[in-house]
């Protein structure tokens, strides 16, 4: 399996149903721990396939591409099947293998993950064998397409996620856990799982050791084990999905932590300002954070961003594009790779050091006509006000938004509020407007600071003027709110 979301939930889709419908008790599960990034049928998987005697091995969203190890398992016996949707050339699949692909261009929806591609699979089979489903596998879909940033205004994902985001309908223990970790009672919405599901779990895998991450595949197959752990010098018991639900939190804030080490010590870049894209020097990087920072200094540097690691000779590591079609196109189609694996804006790459300043010139001349900029385009400019029909009118909205149809950008214009009518309370800002509560969650003190105008405003008492970049968000009840995305403000001559 791919070491992400989608792999896990791939993984346990297909495993979950030939174990649990189909009722073979003799399945076996790979989880690789030579490198917390190994892609593909690697030589531990030979290694594990032999040991085993294995006689069939299945590849959720991963190994389309590896002819040669496909060939290697069939002299071994070993009958193969990859259940995938990365980009791969179906005309060089050998004929003893089996690769179910949604880029092999028989089917529509080529925007599905590697868990919906698994999911049709066993829908398939299902079927041939009389077997109903319901709705088991359906909140994993959901789950894996929103992690893996599948196009979710494509209209099958959009289906899906109508099913998956209803709690009623989620049936995976795990994901249950979640959710009633984060007290949700009718519907997880995408922000949920991006930012209380899917990076929790990726947290594990990324950091976690090769114990953690049986006990996530453990606590997602349904597993009714109990874990016991020492807290405040007692010995206290949980399930196995709880303690997945602890240890997230703790190898998340553990993740925080190493970027925010990384960021201190400085970046140092192949690249100089002028170009058109970022290449930055991984070496002294941990790889268990490259991809999380590839995304992070992506948003900073408004550019597409290459971390790369030397390795006897090659440079390898984490690719993200940045408002390009594919990234991974043009890093293949300048012929200057070893490799360029993954999607079109996410994926990984090796390629040789003597290479380098040939692509990034490379890059420069295709790229020469894009202009990359942080500018945030503007839906809609309201004076002094918004009317609270127009916020409840968006709210209503809320569920269609994503990374493909983002949710309305408004500027408000000319607010004015006194500053004793705002609150700041731990990280969160807040103040209300007309019955509209304005809101800005993990709100820094420079931020606030600089919005109060506190060289100006010791007292805290002036009237301010704002100008507020927003975006309506909704709580769990419906109800929508303003979310400050940015805001200028002067203090009012009295």
């Amino acid at each position: 399996m791919i070491p992400d979301v989608d792999g896990y939930t791939a993984a346990t889709t297909v495993f979950s149903f030939i174990s649990d419908y189909l009722q073979y008790d003799n399945v076996l599960y790979i989880i690789q721990e030579d490198s917390v990034k190994a892609h593909g049928i690697t030589e531990e998987v030979i290694r594990k396939v032999k040991n085993n005697g294995i006689k069939l091995l299945i590849t959720p969203d991963s190994s389309s591409n590896d002819f040669e190890q496909q060939l290697e398992l069939c002299e071994m016996g070993c009958k193969f099947i990859a259940l995938d949707h990365h980009k791969f050339d179906s005309n060089d699949v050998p004929e003893t293998s089996i690769v179910i692909n949604n880029q092999d261009g028989s089917v529509k929806n080529t925007d599905a993950s590697g868990c919906f591609v698994t999911y049709k699979f066993c829908h398939y089979v299902a079927e041939q064998e009389g077997i109903d489903l319901g709705y088991n596998y359906l909140d994993l879909v959901n789950i894996s397409n929103i992690s893996d940033m599948r196009d979710m205004s494509n209209l099958e994902n959009r289906y899906i996620y109508n099913i998956g985001k209803r709690v009623e309908n989620i049936t995976n223990k795990l994901i249950k856990s979640f959710i009633d970790d984060l007290k949700i009672k009718k519907i997880l919405t995408i922000e949920n799982v991006n930012f209380g599901i899917a990076n929790k779990i990726n947290a594990i895998i990324r950091n976690g050791s090769i114990d953690e991450k049986e006990a996530l595949f453990e606590s997602l197959i349904g597993s009714y084990e109990t874990v016991t752990y020492k807290y405040k010098g007692k010995t206290m018991e949980q399930s196995i999905q709880d303690s997945i639900l602890r240890i997230a939190n703790r190898l998340r804030n553990s993740q925080k932590n190493l970027i925010k080490k990384c960021l201190d010590k400085g970046v140092k870049t192949y690249t100089n300002e002028n170009d058109k894209l970022v290449i930055i020097d991984g070496t002294n990087m941990d790889s268990k954070i490259t991809g999380l920072l590839a995304n992070k200094l992506m948003r900073e540097y408004n550019r597409p961003i290459m971390i790369l690691k030397e390795f006897e000779g090659n440079l390898r590591g984490s690719c993200r594009g940045y408002t390009l079609d594919s990234f991974n196109n043009l890093c293949k189609e300048s012929n200057l790779f070893n490799s360029v694996e993954g999607h079109d804006n996410s994926f990984g790459c090796n390629i040789l050091k003597d290479n380098l300043e040939k692509f990034i010139s490379y890059a420069n001349e295709k790229l020469s006509d894009i202009e990359f900029d942080d500018s945030i385009e503007i839906d809609y400019v309201y004076d002094k006000s918004i009317p609270l029909e127009d916020v409840i009118d968006i709210a209503a909205l809320s569920e269609l938004w994503s990374n493909q149809i983002p949710s309305p950008k408004l500027l408000v214009r000319d607010i004015t509020i006194n500053t004793k009518d705002i609150s700041k309370r731990g990280i969160n800002l807040s103040f209300k407007i007309d019955k509209i509560q304005f809101r800005k969650d993990y709100c820094s003190k420079v931020f606030y600071e600089d919005l109060i105008k506190l060289e100006e405003n010791q007292d805290m008492d002036k009237d301010l003027k704002m100008d507020i970049l927003c975006e309506v968000k909704t709580w769990e009840s419906g109800l929508g709110y303003i979310n400050i995305i940015e805001a200028e403000s002067e203090v009012l001559d009295e």
